[in-house]
């Protein structure tokens, strides 16, 4: 990619404060504690797309087509 910006910002979406889905879920990221108690890394793992992600992230880093 030309010109190569200095980074890469990967946008996610989701309606309540809860999580987001690259990641776990920071405890300490609301006061609301109540949202713990069904949004659990344990429960629902947020982790899944990380693999897919880090095969663009690949590929954006060498410069080649996926």
């Amino acid at each position: 990619m030309s010109p190569q910006p200095d980074f890469v910002q990967i946008l996610t979406w989701n309606v309540s404060p809860e999580s987001h889905y690259i990641g776990s879920i920071w405890a300490n990221q609301n006061n609301n504690t109540k949202q713990l108690k069904y949004a659990t890394s344990t429960r629902a793992p947020h982790a899944d797309i990380q693999p897919l992600l880090s095969i663009f992230i690949a590929g954006y880093a060498t410069e080649t087509a996926i």
